[in-house]
Formats: structure tokens, C-alpha cells, sequence
């Protein structure tokens, strides 16, 4: 997360003041660009199905379906969280303590704020219930792996989210985080284990135990990790042929969507909807590498955008379900006219609307809480050994 590199001047992870904060602009922009990617996909493909909307237009819906904007704004956030959070470690001692103290509060205690918000407006408006079982798991966010189902469908790109963290962690705590060599390989072997399900599956008939959403999971790895490569690639100090090296992993990460796309085009189906696979995760990069590699002015909404685009992608869902109850209230009748764009453009309204509020009552105060909390506590562990 952004949070983590702060805006002020001087020296940062190698990169200097003013050159910072303009790349962590950008960052923030592209971030929200991901975010209402994602809001995008997910309001139009519900709306889109209420009876006398699609006979108004449907462009909206089908422009999101065809490259998967949902995607694209996942894959963007992945290659995002792979340039930050590997370079979001302190030095010294207490880092791996630091950095987890900080991530707790940085996606917790809004996640869970969201849960408790999904599971009222479920109940409330749709009916919907849950086991306290199901609540408890959830607020782990290690539901899926644990055999639960997401009270959010969303909730699963936050679970390979935090599988990237604690990966992160135990790189960094065997001195492996910054060697791109390793993280190179590594990214081949994440990418390996994805590919040889999809063989194995393709070619033998093997029905493997996992879930698709599970199986997913070390290609996701393996893309974080081209965003860890592509930092030291375009802003690294390494030799041309260090830098050629690095770029064997995004190579053949993103080397494979591509693949994708030749296959189908000769009647073989290597994963299910080549094209929308295939399309998504190279514009994904495509978008990153323009976003961070060129220098352009970020409005300074787009880049806001980006701040509070962790609340913007928990409760759009939430918005999604109001407006659906909305609909069916008779003072509500109003909206049995509206097109697709209308039902959209409430539901991203009340989006933002949550967003900005739960942002500055939770979402803010927790990150500053954590980074106090952080401070005492490695003082405190420096203390004891002192």
C-alpha cells in the first residue's frame, strides 16, 4: 500500500524527494483507476440484468465483459502491492514486527467494519443470513482457506493479498526480499506450479481438489513479484544484463496470457475464456508499466481517488445491494425508467459517499494508530535487549 513510502521530501527506498512523490501520485492514480475498473464490472454486469434495462443499452456491460475490466484493475492492484510492499520494510531490528503491526491496521480494521456493514445490509435488505461460524472466519480473512465462504465475493484477491505479506515477511526475514535474482526464479517456480495444474488438467484429465479461486493463487504470487522485478528494472542500479535477467519473470508471467491467446487462435483452450484471459492481464501490465515508466500530470481527483480506493472497492458491493432494494420501493418507482448508466451512477455515488466516510472515521485513524503502535513496539523490543 502507498501509505507506507509517505509524501515528504528526501530519500526513499532509493528514489529522491520530488521524484517520490510524483511516482507515488501516479501510483495513487492508477490505484483508483483500478478500483472503479473493478466498481465498473461489478455494477453493470448486476444492473445490466434488471428487467427493461438491457432493452435501453447495454454497451456499458459488454465493453466491461469483453477484456474483463475486473481483471484488469485486480491484476493492476497486484502489480502494484509487488512494487510497494516488498520495499515497505524498515531498517534495523523489529522490522518484520513493524511491518506486520502496520499492515493489521492498515486492512483490518476497515475490512472489518465492511463485513459488519455486508451482513447488515444482507439481512436488512435482501434477507440474507449468516452463521456466526461464517461471520468468525471471515473477520480472519483466511476464509476460503479455511473452508468458508467470502461474505463478499471480493474478499478473495484481500486473502492472496495477505498470503503476498506474509511471503513477503519470511523473504525478507531470510535476506531474500531485495535479491532479484531469487525473486526471479521464484516467480518462475509460482508460475510453474499454475501451469502444470492447467497441463495436468488439460492433457491427463486430472480433476485437482482445489478450487479454481485456489489455483489462481500462485500465478497471482508469481505477478506480484514481476511488480517487486519491474521496480528494480526500470529504477534499479544493475547492469543491462542484470536488468535482462530480471525481465525473464515478466516475461513468461505475462508470457503466458499471451500464449493464452495464440492457443485459442488455433483452437486449443489452455484456461477458460482465453480471450478475456489473455486481454485482461496484458493490458493490466500495460497500464502499470505506462502509469509508473511515463511521466504525466495526475489530476489531483484521480490521485484522492487512489487514496481512499481500499473503501471503494470494500463497499461498492453494499452500495450495489441499496440500490437494488432502492428499485423496489414503490416511492422509488421513479428509477423503473432508468438505463443501465443511472443504476451505475448512484450505486458509484453511494460508493464514494461510504468511501470518503469510513476513509477518515476508520480507515485513516487506524493506519496512524498502527504506525504509533509500531514505533512503541520496537522501541519497547530494542529496550528489552538493550
Amino acid at each position: 500500500m502507498l501509505s507506507d513510502l509517505g509524501r515528504g521530501a528526501g530519500t526513499v527506498n532509493g528514489f529522491q524527494g520530488s521524484k517520490v512523490v510524483r511516482r507515488i501520485d501516479r501510483l495513487d492514480a492508477l490505484r483508483g483507476i483500478a478500483a472503479l475498473l473493478v466498481v465498473w464490472q461489478h455494477t453493470s454486469e448486476s444492473f445490466v440484468r434488471i428487467p427493461g434495462v438491457a432493452d435501453k443499452g447495454t454497451w456499458l456491460a459488454d465493453v466491461a465483459w469483453s477484456v474483463d475490466f475486473g481483471r484488469i484493475g485486480v491484476v493492476c492492484f497486484f502489480l502494484i502491492s509487488g512494487f510497494i510492499i516488498p520495499h515497505s520494510f524498515s531498517a534495523g531490528a523489529g522490522a518484520v514486527k513493524k511491518f506486520a503491526v502496520r499492515r493489521f491496521f492498515r486492512l483490518y480494521p476497515v475490512y472489518w467494519f465492511s463485513i459488519f456493514l455486508a451482513v447488515f445490509t444482507g439481512a436488512i435488505f435482501v434477507g440474507k443470513q449468516w452463521t456466526i461460524s461464517e461471520i468468525g472466519i471471515n473477520l480472519t480473512m483466511f476464509q476460503s482457506l479455511l473452508g468458508m465462504p467470502h461474505i463478499q465475493g471480493l474478499y478473495w484477491t484481500l486473502q492472496v493479498e495477505l498470503v503476498f505479506y506474509i511471503l513477503c515477511g519470511f523473504l525478507f526475514y531470510i535476506g531474500k526480499m531485495h535479491d532479484g535474482r531469487f525473486l526471479t526464479v521464484l516467480a518462475g517456480v509460482f508460475l510453474s506450479v499454475f501451469v502444470g495444474q492447467k497441463l495436468l488438467e488439460k492433457m491427463f484429465g486430472y480433476q485437482s481438489s482445489l478450487s479454481p479461486e485456489h489455483q489462481y493463487i500462485p500465478y497471482l504470487l508469481a505477478i506480484m513479484l514481476c511488480g517487486t522485478i519491474l521496480r528494480e528494472v526500470l529504477f534499479g542500479t544493475h547492469t543491462t544484463a542484470t536488468k535482462l535477467f530480471f525481465l525473464m519473470a515478466p516475461a513468461t508471467v505475462f508470457g503466458l496470457p499471451a500464449l493464452a491467446l495464440m492457443l485459442h487462435a488455433a483452437g486449443v483452450n489452455l484456461v477458460d475464456q482465453p480471450i478475456r484471459f489473455g486481454a485482461a492481464h496484458l493490458i493490466a501490465l500495460g497500464v502499470f508499466c505506462m502509469a509508473i515508466g511515463f511521466h504525466w500530470r495526475v489530476p489531483a481527483m484521480l490521485a484522492w481517488s487512489g487514496v481512499v480506493s481500499y473503501s471503494v472497492y470494500l463497499f461498492h458491493p453494499v452500495a450495489m445491494t441499496v440500490v437494488h432494494w432502492l428499485r423496489h420501493q414503490t416511492w422509488a418507482s421513479f428509477t423503473g425508467d432508468w438505463a443501465l448508466w443511472g443504476y451505475m451512477a448512484v450505486a458509484i455515488t453511494l460508493t464514494m459517499v461510504i468511501a470518503i466516510a469510513t476513509y477518515y472515521l476508520i480507515e485513516r485513524p487506524a493506519i496512524e494508530a498502527g504506525r504509533r503502535l509500531s514505533r512503541n513496539s520496537v522501541d519497547k523490543d530494542l529496550a528489552a535487549v538493550a
